[in-house]
């Protein structure tokens, strides 16, 4: 089949950039067996938002009309402020997904003529960026699809508009510039590939031969790092993952009928990206299970400036936070058994799980804080998390017997490294504390070379150990902590103060204006300083010198990205904002990025391997 390149010119069409808001009528034009949609609304005011965008950014980003012009030669007869429609559906036997494009027409005949299409009637052929097609006319549109899609072009171009599947989500996609709609057998055929389940074509990528070589003409599938299929691959290998850690979740996957996402850019250039699932109210219920909603039940803030790389505050659902601690706690006893050949018992494992889920039923809110701070610090410390609890006393005892349960079938496992951790009862100025600390240089009798130490000493602080903290702040709060003993006597100073929680300083305010002012939970992350976190991180690894090596590049500083997300009636949601000044910084900081490497020559040490660090989460 030889529509592959105008696939992917669509799909570029409408997904890599922003767009104009989505009129209703076009919602009526989705057919009712469509794998899923995406659908925008006024391709000049898009032209226009792009030159903006373009300027903001540097960049000379494709223009829809433009494209349309130069590359799918169409040249008259388009309605510039029409809809326009890419809708999916299931393959016809070959394994490859079939499409239709809906292009808005203001004079069919003068489009017909443009593209050099035949007089037949009702369906013509024509040639678009040169690839067959045939094309029929429905009402305001010209829908385009596959030679072979004869019969089904003619049923859509003679079938009457129904009312939208997706009504509830009316609104919310009228509020975007470009909407994609994923229906539950899309959903479920993409679920099966990634999981695996369909063994026959395990192997293949899901979206056909888009990124087949010969396709030089076409547009290409892209990302950052590795060949689209290595991307692919790459995320399939840890949705299994996390799929063997949690078939909870894969069994709630079964139980969303419709996913979408949508992008819009305001006046000033500020970009917001919108995602929500609908879901069985039963699921819904229990994922926002006694989410508390007094604003006076979130932990005390435990920032006092001096910048940070992500933090995030909110309510937290206990069965989803139960769902994540033991989740992690499966992938980490994963990961030793494969890493290490280290095999925990199975029925220690249940009972940590079992403490997991005690120690999760006390916790209301959560404040969490990455602060790497400005000057050079270990890199594996000032990881903080802040919890308003109904029983500070309970959590700690939970904590400790995870802790304790943690270190015993580590003592009786089987095979290699046994991550045993070392406990004492401490304070932190007034506050009492546990204090977990563990000497990765010299696990299993590592022999700890001076070279080691000082490795550990970057990664972990002064001593070079990994240091866990669970200090009891009040009656209700109980700080958790990676850190150094300075850092968390530190921050449990600031918990002393007792300051609300508050998004309105100029760290926040800027983004935390994009975002809507009702969430379970708020999230910023600042590229600069999180860039610069990985940087020190690149740094305190390379134990030895790299001659000629290309300097790391820097995250330009710039407003956070913010997140907000919440569980409501029937559905999950969450909004991503950047502000403007991120995207130019952003789009500064790729081109750095991109630019030819150095060649490199690196001299390195002879030393004993030591074991797994842990990497921060």
């Amino acid at each position: 089949m030889q529509t592959r390149r105008l696939f992917v010119q669509a799909l570029v069409l409408v997904t890599l950039l922003p767009f104009a808001a989505v009129g209703a009528d076009i919602l009526a034009e989705v057919p009712s067996d469509a794998l899923g949609f995406v659908v925008v609304h006024d391709l000049a005011t898009l032209e226009g938002k792009i030159e903006r965008l373009s300027s903001v950014t540097g960049r000379n980003l494709p223009r829809p009309l433009t494209f349309l012009k130069a590359m799918a030669g169409v040249s008259e007869g388009v309605d510039s402020n029409g809809d326009f429609l890419l809708a999916f559906f299931p393959d016809a036997g070959d394994g490859q997904i079939q499409f239709c494009v809906w292009l808005p027409i203001r004079d069919y005949d003068q489009f017909l003529k443009s593209v050099r299409g035949t007089e037949s009637r009702p369906i013509a052929a024509a040639t678009l960026a040169g690839e067959n097609v045939i094309i029929a006319r429905h009402n305001d549109w010209a829908l385009i699809m596959d030679p072979e899609q004869r019969t089904r072009l003619a049923d859509l171009a003679s079938s009457t508009p129904s009312s939208t599947v997706i009504a509830n989500w009316k609104d919310w996609i009228a509020s975007n510039d470009v909407t994609g709609v994923a229906f539950s057998t899309g959903l479920h055929q993409f679920s099966d590939w990634l999981s695996g389940d369909d063994p026959e074509h395990a192997d293949e990528n899901p979206f056909g031969s888009l990124n087949n070589p010969r396709h030089q003409r076409g547009f290409q599938l892209v990302a950052f790092n590795g060949s689209p299929k290595e991307i692919l691959q790459s995320t399939r290998q840890q949705f299994q993952e996390w799929l063997a850690a949690a078939p909870e979740m894969a069994a709630a996957l079964q139980q969303v009928p419709v996913a979408a996402c949508g992008i819009r850019v305001d006046k000033d250039n500020n970009a917001a990206f919108s995602f929500r699932a609908a879901m069985d109210r039963d699921l819904a219920g229990e994922l926002a299970d006694s989410t508390p909603t007094r604003h006076q039940e979130l932990p005390f803030s435990g920032y006092a400036g001096g910048g940070f790389a992500m933090q995030a505050a909110g309510h937290v659902s206990r069965s989803l936070l139960s769902a994540v601690g033991t989740t992690y706690l499966r992938r980490t006893v994963a990961d030793l058994k494969a890493e290490e050949r280290t095999e925990l018992r199975a029925d220690a494992l249940k009972q940590m799980e079992e403490a997991i889920e005690q120690a999760a039923a006390e916790v209301n809110g959560v404040h969490l804080l990455s602060q790497p701070g400005e000057k050079p610090q270990p890199v594996y410390t000032n990881e903080f998390a802040t919890l308003r609890v109904t029983s500070a006393k309970k959590f700690v005892d939970h904590a400790g017997e995870v802790m304790r349960l943690w270190n015993t079938a580590n003592r009786d496992a089987k095979g290699g490294t046994r991550l045993v951790f070392d406990v004492e009862e401490t304070k932190i100025g007034q506050h009492a504390a546990q204090h977990y600390s563990l000497d990765v240089a010299a696990l299993d009798g590592g022999v700890a070379l001076p070279e080691i130490r000082q490795a550990m000493e970057r990664l972990f602080g002064p001593g070079g150990k990994l240091q866990a903290w669970v200090v009891t702040v009040d009656d209700n709060t109980v700080l958790v902590a990676i850190a150094t003993p300075d850092q968390v006597t530190a921050l449990a100073n600031v918990l002393d103060k007792k300051q609300p929680i508050e998004w309105k300083s100029p760290d926040f305010a800027q983004t935390n204006a994009l975002l809507p002012a009702e969430a379970s939970g708020r999230m910023f992350v600042d590229l600069h300083r999180y860039v610069d976190w990985q940087n020190r991180e690149t740094a305190a690894m390379n134990s030895t010198p790299i001659i000629g090596a290309k300097p790391t590049v820097d995250f330009p500083t710039s407003p956070p990205v913010g997140v907000a997300f919440g569980i409501r009636a029937s559905e999950a949601w969450c909004d991503v904002v950047a502000p403007v000044d991120t995207l130019a910084a952003a789009s500064r900081f790729y081109e750095q990025k991109q630019r030819s490497p150095v060649p490199r020559l690196r001299s390195r040490v002879v030393a004993p391997r030591p074991a797994i660090a842990p990497m921060p989460r």
